[in-house]
């Protein structure tokens, strides 16, 4: 009987276990990336001109520490998400994806019939100048405004 209670006890003790603090980057109502404790993180305050960056040492609920820089998250200005395993459109990742399509539309061509013909060389080369613009764009900045938040979650 006590090794029923010590188990009981001990699988209640594990299943409601301690939910760690994460920032959230939240647009509208979907979550779009989650930075925990021992995270790298690189961001702009609203007070400086510069990005900061470091590996978050402690997260509270209205401010989080990188060393010993306290950071409240209403003066957090933007979060580059660059890396971070986020929802949405990849403007960057499309354009790669343009460029590998442009170079294998002209390959095939060449392949197939010995020469590419003049159209298909300016298609192609249209397509890989479409992806190569695209590369310039940086949709990896999640910048703190109206439909745009930064929360944090947990206990």
């Amino acid at each position: 009987m006590r090794a029923f209670v010590f188990s009981l006890g001990l699988i209640l003790l594990v299943s409601t276990g301690y939910a760690q603090k994460q920032i959230v980057l939240v647009k509208k109502n979907k979550i779009l990336a989650r930075i925990g404790e021992g995270e790298y993180i690189r961001f702009k305050r609203k007070d400086r001109d510069n990005y900061s960056r470091g590996i978050i040492e402690g997260i509270h609920q209205d401010y989080f520490r990188i060393g010993d820089d306290t950071t409240y998250l209403y003066n957090v200005a933007a979060v580059d998400a660059k890396g971070m395993a986020t929802s949405g459109f990849k403007i960057q990742q499309s354009g790669i994806i343009l460029m590998v399509a442009g170079g294998v539309l002209l390959i095939s061509e060449a392949a197939h019939s010995g020469e590419a013909d003049t159209g298909v060389v300016i298609v192609s080369g249209a397509i890989i100048a479409t992806g190569l613009v695209m590369q310039f764009f940086n949709d990896n900045t999640f910048k703190i405004g109206r439909k745009k938040k930064i929360i944090v979650m947990g206990n």
